[in-house]
């Protein structure tokens, strides 16, 4: 058994439409090890595009998050900015499940549906043994987390965390913004421009794209060298 085949096995087992899971540090700025569809691979460049949704909460919070309807008011003023997106991606709800080791939590295990509704009492149990069986078998097949590996399958096409920093470093010194304000001005201008978080940061990493003030203030201005 591994990873994947969790992951299949939970979509059938627990009637939902998709799952991933995501490794590394936190696991929202981590890699996407594995997700049964592209939406669940879109669901969380996402989570990390606008620093909002409930793997974000499910990590700062260290425990679960279910939103079951992702239409609801709830989930619009919880995600006024992820809501409206993954609705348009086609998740109408959303079930997160930390994966933990005492403190450390080294994974997410995320499940999506495309109609809106709860998981049942049993459906919730399942849930959390799928995750634990998941996060066994992380550490067994590669002896402990980190990015990178054999498990990776074609609908993961993750985003290494050392880019992200790079790419931060590199619009941090052209906009003379400190980090967290470039993190927010790459996430900005993916969304704007309806791209991967993962393809802006490669293009700035190779130089393909820069910022500088003149686009600062119109995101939708592509600052692409020719």
């Amino acid at each position: 058994m591994t990873p994947q085949t969790v992951c299949a096995a939970s979509v059938e087992r627990l009637g939902v439409t998709g799952t991933s899971v995501a490794v590394g540090s936190g696991a929202i700025q981590g890699e996407l090890l594995y997700s049964t569809d592209e939406v669940s691979r879109q669901l969380q460049d996402l989570h990390f595009m606008l620093g909002e949704g409930p793997v974000v909460d499910a990590v700062r919070g260290g425990l679960p998050v279910f939103a079951p309807d992702l239409s609801a008011t709830a989930s619009g003023a919880a995600w006024p900015l992820f809501a409206g997106a993954a609705i348009e991606l086609g998740a109408l709800a959303m079930f997160v499940l930390p994966l933990r080791i005492g403190a450390i939590q080294p994974a997410i295990f995320s499940l999506y549906r495309d109609a809106a509704g709860s998981l049942s009492p049993e459906q919730m149990a399942d849930a959390a043994v799928f995750a634990d069986i998941a996060l066994q078998l992380i550490l067994d097949t590669r002896g402990g987390v980190s990015a990178g590996g054999s498990l990776r399958q074609k609908h993961a096409e993750p985003m290494g965390r050392a880019e992200v920093h790079q790419a931060t470093g590199m619009v941090s010194v052209q906009l003379g913004v400190d980090m967290e304000q470039s993190l927010v001005r790459l996430r900005a201008y993916a969304f704007a421009n309806q791209l991967p978080l993962a393809d802006v940061v490669r293009d700035v990493v190779a130089r393909r794209l820069r910022f500088d003030a003149d686009n600062v203030d119109n995101p939708d201005d592509d600052p692409r060298t020719a």
